[in-house]
């Protein structure tokens, strides 16, 4: 994206001047995690016997108790669950592997990915994420337990002390990048002190999340010290601790950075080309990893050829040639028949053609941290403080010429917001177009943080009458010569939103354009056209451009930490770029030493949800499970959370056919 990559020009001709171009919702001051207290010099201390990783007894019957007095009949997580029952998670076919053979995989995305394959810093795209995934480029080393928290098993595995304000990462296996160099927990170390470093770019940052409570980190940023104070390096570098100034057990859902980069790599970047670091050559020509497959070729936006790593940790391999192909959805099921690839996403509104396939078996999963939802246009990012505000100048070189706020943030634009919520069926929708494997959201977060919802949040069921009352209560009775709502002063109202090409982007969009049009709202495309996702999300910068967006749709993949980045004021990847006091002031005690209390997190995250309800920043809409068709050559295929990545893995899958087998 062309502003994050001109990320340090900007805030370095922004410094130069004396205007402030944009504030949050009362001042533009940095939030009070930017001023950590002082700490001492820590001293390391031993891994203390608290590991949450390991899902303690009580804990573990805490969270059960939880769903099951919390889960209502017929409330969504149910239709999941029955929906799970029929698709199996795991299946192997008990033949032998061929030797010689070529695993094809197929990733569904409409538009050629970016191709930033070589540092998770770098990248944002989930279809980059596949790939370094099999890679080892985007994490791996340590386990995630059934909680979504740091588990056992690992290459790295995660210890707590409460007394110091720490954790210890501990590595236990001997692993070597690709090109045969060791990695260390000093990788890791090193990738955290270029991710605080202030000329770094990319969306990946330490201002999220738990990473910028580590001590030391903000003075490093700003340079008023060489190295980050809270991170400590033992053991031959194969023990890391981190002291943080806060230390919430956010912290164990993985809310603090954990994927390494090859330093020696990158190190002669390091301290004074960090900026460079983005386009070089170990990002998207020549990157390595540790995992199972190492990367051979790119054919840019459309595929990659990988080959087996001898080396992995946990075994080598018994694929020995791996190409990943894009794919539209709506050609994955003729793929499939023809016999083109080994496994691929499919679409769950092709499955009522293709429910008994002769040559492939689907594998279901529950698509924990995917959501998708609607985002309302309610701030800008501001590159002049790296944050989320809500007033941006109406003229950025003329401090005199007042700011302005967007639409979407008018005190009465709530009114419209919530008559959009309550104006779509999506229980309708999800039965015609989903077949069963989708449901309406049954809450503000994802599954995966099933045991941390409040159900008592209600959503927005269908009810147009409601919609009409909340936008006639609001004064919009005014219409236009179409029949249309006008805004309160008589002026047009269209609202643009900006959605993403897909194969069933035309029929969601005249569905829902209706469902708005008969409660009184204007919606159109933006620019008249979809868009392919990158542009869309390079005009959501939403700094000085785009400004005719009013929302935009999309799915997000949620992280593990229940204080979503997608919240923060912090968050390049707010995708409402919505801020406020109160909003700061609950994710402040999601992430409180106070939140070790089951009941005071539980208190917060209700809140979040009550606030979220309540102020309609943007709004959930579908959950579903995620079908993966594999082809019946392929042996041992296992989507099922709780196995470890030594037991299961691309290591362990065999191909037992020369050829994908055609329908």
């Amino acid at each position: 994206m062309k502003k994050v990559l001109l990320l340090l020009l900007v805030v370095t001709a922004l410094a130069l001047t004396a205007l402030t171009a944009c504030r949050g919702n009362e001042n533009n001051e940095p939030t009070p995690t930017a001023t950590p207290a002082v700490a001492t010099t820590p001293t390391p201390q031993p891994p203390q016997n608290n590991n949450v990783g390991t899902g303690e007894d009580d804990e573990r019957q805490q969270f059960d108790d939880i769903d099951e007095f919390r889960i209502p009949p017929g409330h969504p997580l149910n239709m999941l669950e029955d929906a799970m029952t029929r698709f199996p998670q795991h299946g192997d076919n008990g033949l032998p592997h061929v030797q010689g053979t070529i695993y094809q995989r197929g990733i569904v995305e409409p538009s050629p990915w970016q191709g930033v394959i070589g540092g998770a810093l770098f990248s944002m795209s989930q279809v980059d994420g596949f790939v370094a995934d099999v890679l080892g480029t985007a994490g791996g080393l340590i386990e995630m337990n059934e909680f979504d928290q740091f588990g056992e098993g690992g290459v790295w595995t995660v210890s707590h002390d409460m007394a110091s304000r720490s954790i210890t990462i501990t590595q236990h296996y001997d692993v070597n990048w690709h090109d045969g160099v060791p990695l260390t927990l000093y990788d890791l170390y090193f990738t955290l002190h270029v991710m605080a470093h202030p000329d770094h770019k990319g969306p990946r940052h330490f201002r999220t999340g738990n990473t910028s409570d580590i001590v030391g980190i903000w003075e490093y940023n700003a340079q008023e010290a060489d190295r980050i104070e809270g991170l400590v390096l033992s053991n031959n570098n194969r023990a890391l601790t981190i002291y943080f100034d806060e230390f919430a057990p956010t912290i164990m859902y993985f809310g603090v950075w954990t994927s390494p980069m090859p330093a020696h790599l990158f190190s002669p970047y390091y301290p004074d080309n960090v900026a460079e670091m983005i386009d070089s050559p170990y990002v998207r020509e020549t990157p390595i990893g540790w995992g199972p497959f190492k990367f051979v070729h790119a054919e840019p936006g459309e595929s990659y050829l990988l080959t087996r790593n001898e080396d992995y940790v946990w075994g080598v391999p018994h694929i020995e040639t791996k190409v990943i192909r894009r794919i539209s959805g709506d050609m994955v099921a003729d793929a499939m028949v023809a016999g083109e690839f080994d496994s691929v996403s499919f679409r769950a509104l092709d499955f009522p053609y293709h429910m008994e396939p002769e040559n492939w078996r689907y594998f279901g999963s529950p698509g924990r941290a995917s959501q998708s939802h609607y985002a309302f246009r309610m701030g800008w990012w501001c590159f002049e403080t790296n944050q989320n505000v809500s007033e941006m100048l109406n003229d950025p070189a003329d401090p005199s010429s007042g700011y302005r706020v967007h639409d979407m943030m008018r005190p009465e634009a709530y009114a419209i917001r919530k008559a959009m919520a309550l104006a779509i069926d999506w229980l309708t929708i999800t039965q015609v177009r989903y077949n069963g494997l989708n449901f309406p959201a049954g809450s503000y977060l994802p599954i995966r943080h099933r045991p941390l919802m409040d159900l008592s949040v209600p959503m927005f069921p269908y009810d147009p009458a409601e919609a009409n009352r909340v936008l006639d209560e609001a004064g919009f009775t005014n219409r236009d010569s179409e029949g249309y709502r006008t805004w309160l002063d008589g002026s047009r109202m269209d609202l643009i939103w900006a959605m993403a090409e897909s194969p069933t982007a035309e029929w969601y969009y005249m569905a829902l354009t209706q469902a708005w049009g008969d409660v009184g709202i204007r919606v159109s495309l933006w620019q008249g056209m979809f868009h392919d996702i990158w542009t869309i999300w390079d005009a959501m910068d939403f700094d000085d451009d785009g400004d005719e967006v009013h929302f935009w749709s999309g799915g997000w993949q949620h992280g593990a930490n229940p204080a979503n980045s997608m919240w923060s004021r912090e968050e390049f990847e707010n995708a409402s770029r919505h801020n406020s006091p109160e909003l700061d002031a609950i994710l402040a005690r999601v992430n409180s030493m106070d939140a070790w209390d089951m009941d005071f997190l539980m208190e917060a995250m209700s809140d979040l949800q009550w606030y979220m309800y309540n102020t309609i920043f943007y709004f959930p809409s579908t959950w579903g499970v995620a079908l993966t068709a594999v082809n019946n050559r392929v042996a041992n295929w296992d989507t099922r959370i709780t196995t470890l990545t030594r037991d299961y893995g691309w290591h362990t899958i065999r191909l037992t056919a020369d050829q994908p087998v055609r329908g």
